[in-house]
């Protein structure tokens, strides 16, 4: 789905409940130009472990160039 950053501001609660909801990402774009997008975090293990760190580790990264944070980088040891 794709939709301009105007309307997601002005329906940014039903934005985030439906790719909560169903998964899917939202393309958000400025002038018709994608700049972001919006996708739900994974839910929690079963184990109920899943703290919010190692659920952002866990997601996909939709974009090639970025590369995620380490735990090490996150917290600050070297």
């Amino acid at each position: 789905m794709t939709v301009e950053a105007a309307e997601l501001k002005l329906h940014l609660t039903e934005y985030l409940r439906q790719a909560g909801k169903t998964g899917e990402a939202i393309t958000i774009c400025e002038d018709q130009r994608p700049l972001a997008v919006l996708t739900a975090l994974p839910a929690p293990t079963q184990t109920g472990n899943g703290n919010l760190i190692d659920r952002l580790l866990a997601s996909p990264i939709p974009a090639p160039h970025f590369q995620p944070l380490t735990r090490d980088q996150i917290y600050g040891r070297h």
